[in-house]
């Protein structure tokens, strides 16, 4: 089974056409790459709006699937789509209109509303996620601050701090899961990947004890577009790698 989740932030509940254009978007980017929708007829669309959907949209999206292959709208709202993007230049409705019906109707269109995604951010498992996409205002407990202030008081005068080799490497993953997501190949070409030096560089930086009054500071310096987020994912993934083979 394979899964798209679409989230969308609007000022305002989102309108049945603009509901439909950005499925409509998404489908026809699979006529720009055909792995994005690898399995018509086993593909989940989760779609979730963040202040929700008018009326008609959920009413629309509920069925969907009935709706799309009559909407007498839906050559003007591809061809808006078509305008918007460069990505779709190449493409005119004409064409591509049987195939572009049968991927829209094979589609398992499910809505998300707030007060589910409320549900979900609230979960364990999420917290990490919420710091990356969210604005999160936390309300602390000041017990809790005392708390910890003796922790660290007890932990200096030990001159250690005890920490889990499981906690750092669960640090380490909820850190790097924005980099994580970075494409380490170039555009349509999953097999283009391009190692680089600077990445062994980085690791044997990394594993080398530092001499007695170095710095624990490496800086990696490059012009905006010259691979940096690449390399340091590249060498997320190779210490990743070497941890497993132990």
């Amino acid at each position: 089974m394979y899964t798209k989740i679409q989230c969308k932030k609007y000022n305002s509940r989102i309108s049945k056409p603009d509901c439909a254009k950005e499925i409509i978007k998404f489908v026809l980017y699979s006529f720009v790459d055909n792995k994005l929708i690898p399995n018509e007829k086993n593909f989940n669309y989760f779609f979730i709006a963040s202040s929700g959907f008018s009326d008609p949209a959920s009413s629309y999206l509920d069925k969907f699937n009935e709706e799309i292959v009559k909407e007498s709208a839906l050559e003007n709202w591809t061809n808006e789509v078509i305008k918007k993007y460069d990505s779709f230049k190449n493409l005119k409705f004409n064409e591509i209109s049987i195939d572009l019906i049968r991927k829209l109707s094979l589609l398992r269109i499910s809505k998300i509303i707030p007060q589910q995604l409320d549900i979900e951010l609230s979960s364990p498992y999420s917290k990490d996620i919420i710091r990356l996409f969210f604005e999160v205002r936390t309300v602390v407990d000041t017990g809790r601050i005392d708390e910890l202030k003796a922790f660290i008081e007890t932990q200096l005068k030990q001159k250690k701090i005890e920490i889990s080799d499981e906690d750092i490497q669960r640090k380490f993953a909820a850190a790097s899961l924005q980099l994580a997501t970075y494409k380490d190949y170039l555009y349509n070409l999953p097999d283009s990947h391009i190692n680089r030096n600077e990445t062994l560089q980085v690791v044997n930086w990394i594993k080398t004890p530092l001499a007695n009054k170095s710095s624990p500071v490496l800086l990696l310096v490059g012009n905006a577009g010259y691979g940096k987020s690449v390399i340091l994912k590249d060498v997320y993934q190779s210490l990743l790698n070497e941890k497993k083979k132990f």
